[in-house]
């Protein structure tokens, strides 16, 4: 199983999945997508899930040249 940045990020920060998503305005079963990288978000749902946790969208999903 692959760890996620945005699965470390959540640990370090002592949250859950549900509390997460609940704060992102987003179903837990999207969340749990983006957290194993089945699927990315968009932009706007990216931002809401870095505010969520207290980060930017950049540290949680770095860009890949």
């Amino acid at each position: 199983m692959k760890i996620t940045r945005l699965k470390k990020v959540r640990q370090l920060k002592k949250k859950t999945q549900d509390e997460v998503a609940k704060q992102a305005k987003i179903t837990t079963r999207s969340y749990r997508y983006y957290e194993s990288g089945e699927r990315v978000p968009d932009v706007i749902t990216a931002q809401r899930i870095a505010l969520a946790l207290g980060t930017t969208v950049e540290k949680l999903f770095p860009y890949k040249a």
